[in-house]
């Protein structure tokens, strides 16, 4: 009995991407994050975190193929950090699949921040582990964390901005000055622009006066009639808060 000829093989095709991603899997960058640099300098918190970082790559199979540090604040957005900005790069290229820190304070002190890298996590096909294992993004429940972690980063940025609204609101309230200042122009220079002012000269002539006079900006420069108009606004608000405060 004559078979029919079999069928060839049908091959996958693989992308690029595929073939990258299915490299990187298995392979860490590993981050360190310390806030002073004495700190850094010294090496004191970096060391530890290292090999807490390095412990945990080796027991959960993974390469660690990068390791980058910063020496600034948690409340630094990790894209503004350099060594951050490195292991993002090398994620976002496919050249590791994890990035691993020894705590999650160690990624941010941020919120909304740790809540954004989740979520660009997410998108771009990569994982976040920590040594302590209070992050691991890699598992269903940490890929559920993710998947919703960029309405957290929204929903704290608008806390944030409703706080910083609201207190600016009581500030003014209170009589504090909200924005530049003024301040740094020398107290003998304010009164004297307030009495060349109440004899009746302008803004314009008043600023002729200070300059004949020596008495410069808080920059050291000429007066313009804008110079002492925002002095003027500055004593203004200042003999407002006055009148506001208690006797």
């Amino acid at each position: 009995m004559n078979r029919p000829p079999a069928l060839p093989v049908k091959r996958t095709r693989v992308s690029a991407k595929q073939k990258r991603t299915a490299l990187a899997e298995d392979k860490a960058v590993i981050v360190l994050r310390v806030s002073t640099e004495r700190q850094g300098v010294s090496g004191l918190g970096l060391t530890a975190q290292e090999e807490a970082a390095r412990t945990f790559c080796s027991d959960s199979g993974l390469e660690v193929v990068a390791v980058v540090q910063d020496v600034v604040s948690g409340k630094v957005a990790p894209s503004k950090r350099g060594g951050m900005s490195e292991a993002l790069r090398l994620l976002e290229e496919q050249q590791a699949s994890v990035l691993v820190a020894a705590r999650a304070d160690r990624l941010t002190r941020v919120n909304a921040d740790l809540y954004a890298l989740m979520d660009l996590s997410a998108k771009q096909g990569w994982c976040i582990r920590t040594a302590d294992k209070v992050v691991d993004t890699c598992t269903e429940s940490g890929r559920l964390m993710a998947a919703v972690a960029g309405l957290f980063a929204e929903q704290e940025r608008r806390l944030i901005s409703a706080r910083t609204r609201a207190a600016k609101q009581v500030q003014k309230a209170q009589g504090v000055r909200l924005g530049s200042k003024t301040i740094s122009t020398p107290e003998d220079t304010r009164q004297r622009l307030r009495a060349l002012r109440a004899q009746g000269l302008t803004m314009q002539q008043t600023a002729v006066r200070l300059t004949e006079e020596g008495l410069l900006t808080a920059t050291g420069k000429a007066w313009t009639w804008q110079n002492v108009q925002r002095v003027e606004a500055s004593l203004r608000l200042d003999d407002e808060a006055r009148a506001r405060s208690p006797r």
